[in-house]
């Protein structure tokens, strides 16, 4: 029986991709300038384009948004550096301008000449930028090295690092032409500025609320009416009972190894950053800022996380290949052994090139080996290439182990074919951060930034996580086929439909168009919807497990799915509404409420999703006398 909802899939799919390319045009058109000159009220040159953008470059690769952020993305350990230069500015102008109203228009008056691409200050403005200059000079000599940052540059580097830090907060308080709000859209809220949130902010907000109340009735609705619901078979003839490993299989157990490993040394330093923000610059009395600063230590912590759950989703989709083809394909072990080897090296070089970059021990000329210093993307552009050529390595693999089942299956949208599209989904969408670096302009950076952070870990991951869940299920002997196809598809056309263009409520306030608050508050609204589909799935699952007794095989893992349907609800669902509404991202972006929905997704949804997967390999490929005699795995669970 073929599956029906395929071709709405598709055009969903398809529209909404559209859609976010066409956002992706107005944001380049519309972005803030970066004026080819920058000169004082007498004409001399203050600063070029180039030493901003150097400026720029300086700011990433020495990962400061590890230690605080800008345009409100970032660490939350230092400040944000848009809205610390702006309340340095406004601190200097009030001691030269009599009232409030002349401050706020001297930060709102738009003196750029789009023709001649120059931007004339006044003398007010000169002295609010030396102002910040000494400010700055100040901060870095005492502050920041409190703060365990290190900045290794020359004078001259860091006045240009100051000022792209004055270039982002004058397109965060500067009109747009023609408009009554700035090129960020008033972020960051500051009054002596003239930065109050603005009208579209609260309206969209409001409509957004709206919109998943609306959301949630009508899936709902289709959802439990339009036999959108896997059905059960209580674990009888389980394609596992005929289990027997492949030599692929087995060498996938290094794959899951290594992410433990990798998962114990990312918890390490996170504990290591909690604690600097009790004893700054020291860790029980030893300073290891030298060695260790907490920029770095946030860095490899945000890469730790994304190596460790790639390899448990990579190693899943190698073990999961035979059992679906049914045979393993010539060269499979060693090409799987290829694979793990690469992701070492790109994993070990990438975190390497970081130390190096930070600590200033990299020459200029091996830039492209350290740190682009993108939050969540901080290994340098050659890693990145790297990377994006494994995963489609590993993508083809996966296809090649399934291909007998694949092109046995009649329906091109049957269980097989999502999980190839999947699979292929995991490996295409990363190639979107190739398409930036950093000297990119960073308005257009985020853009494609988030393409990775939202639409490869947060898009693909999750469709690539529900089908390996469907499988799971299928291949436990838990779920009918045909009734689990019917509602993956349901799920990833919500999913999809709703999060492709979602993705909007990233680029808020880095210099968007104001349309864009439109566009991601109402589809990130509705992004709670499936979610809240996986945590009712969930509690099904619980009663499921239930009805299977004490000696159900898989128990461990169906602990952990339950867990992923309870934080894909909490942690991504309900944290994330919380903060997505424009509103309130305006007045909290850069507080622990984005830390707490960060942590609860990235941990609570991928974590335990990867930890499942663990737990399926190793019941299937070691012996299960230890899962039947040790409660450790309760007990672990339940700490975790």
């Amino acid at each position: 029986m073929k599956n029906k909802f395929g071709k709405i899939l598709i055009g969903v799919l398809v529209t909404s991709f559209l859609i976010l390319l066409y956002m992706g045009i107005a944001i380049f058109r519309d972005k803030p300038p970066i004026p080819k000159e920058v000169l004082s009220s007498q004409g001399a040159v203050v600063m070029t384009a180039e030493q901003i953008q150097q400026g720029q470059k300086l700011t990433l690769n020495n990962q400061l948004v590890d230690y605080g952020s800008i345009l409100g993305h970032g660490s939350y350990y230092g400040p944000d550096f848009t809205a610390e230069s702006i309340h340095v500015l406004a601190s200097s102008y009030k001691t030269n301008l009599k009232s409030k109203e002349l401050v706020v228009s001297e930060f709102k008056r738009n003196r750029f000449n789009k023709q001649s691409r120059i931007l004339t200050l006044s003398a007010v403005q000169e002295e609010g930028l030396r102002t910040l200059q000494n400010y700055y000079f100040a901060r870095i000599s005492n502050e920041w090295i409190q703060d365990g940052v290190h900045l290794k540059a020359s004078e001259q580097d860091i006045k240009n690092m100051i000022n792209y830090f004055w270039w982002t907060a004058w397109s965060s308080t500067t009109k747009r032409p023609n408009k009554n709000h700035t090129y960020t859209n008033n972020w960051p809220y500051d009054e002596d500025a003239g930065n109050t949130v603005s009208p579209d902010s609260v309206l969209y907000s409001a409509l957004s609320v709206g919109l998943l109340i609306l959301g949630i009735g009508l899936i709902s609705i289709l959802y439990f009416r339009g036999n959108f619901c896997p059905v059960e078979t209580q674990g009888k003839n389980s394609p596992l009972e005929r289990f027997r490993a492949t030599l692929s299989q087995k060498k996938t157990l290094k794959y899951f190894a290594l992410a433990g490993v990798l998962f114990l040394v990312q918890s390490l330093l996170g504990g290591y950053m909690a604690h600097s923000y009790v004893e700054t610059n020291a860790f029980y009395g030893l300073d290891l800022s030298i060695i260790l600063p907490f920029n770095l230590a946030r860095g490899l912590h945000l890469q730790l996380v994304i190596f460790w759950i790639a390899l448990c989703f990579l190693g899943m989709g190698l073990f999961m290949a035979p059992l679906i083809g049914g045979k393993e394909p010539k060269f499979q072990g060693l090409l799987v052994d290829v694979v793990f080897v690469v992701v070492v090296f790109i994993a070990v070089g990438s975190m390497l090139g970081e130390v190096a970059t930070v600590l200033g021990r990299l020459p200029e000329s091996l830039s492209f080996l350290g740190s682009d210093g993108w939050e969540y993307l901080e290994l340098g552009y050659f890693w990145r290439v790297l990377l994006f050529s494994g995963l489609l390595i590993w993508a083809t693999l996966v296809c090649r182990g399934i291909w007998p089942r694949l092109v046995k299956e009649k329906d091109r949208f049957g269980l097989v074919h999502l999980f190839s599209y999947s699979a292929i989904g995991m490996g295409l969408v990363y190639g979107a951060s190739l398409l930036f670096d950093a000297t990119t302009h960073v308005t257009i950076a985020e853009y494609w930034r988030w393409w990775v952070i939202h639409l490869w870990v947060e898009g693909t991951f999750e469709v690539f996580a529900i089908v390996v869940m469907g499988v799971l299920f299928v291949a436990m002997g838990l779920l009918e086929i045909r009734s689990t196809v019917r509602a993956l598809t349901f799920q990833i056309t919500i999913l999809l439909g709703s999060g492709v263009i979602g993705t909007a409520h990233h680029w808020y306030f880095t210099g968007s168009p104001s349309f864009i608050i439109a566009l991601g508050a109402c589809f990130s609204a509705l992004e709670v919807v499936p979610l809240c589909l996986l945590c009712v799935e969930a509690y099904d699952q619980y009663k499921n497990l239930i009805s299977q007794g004490k000696n159900f095989k898989y128990k461990e893992v169906f602990w952990c799915l339950i867990a992923v349907g309870i934080w894909n609800f909490f942690g991504a669902g309900i944290l994330g509404f919380l903060i997505n509404q424009p509103v309130i991202s305006y007045f909290e972006m850069g507080s622990w409420l984005t830390a707490a929905h960060g942590h609860g997704a990235m941990m609570g949804v991928y974590g335990f999703l990867s930890i499942s997967m663990i737990m399926f390999v190793m019941r299937n490929l070691t012996s299960s006398e230890y899962f039947e005699k040790s409660k450790g795995f309760i007990h672990s669970f339940w700490a975790l």
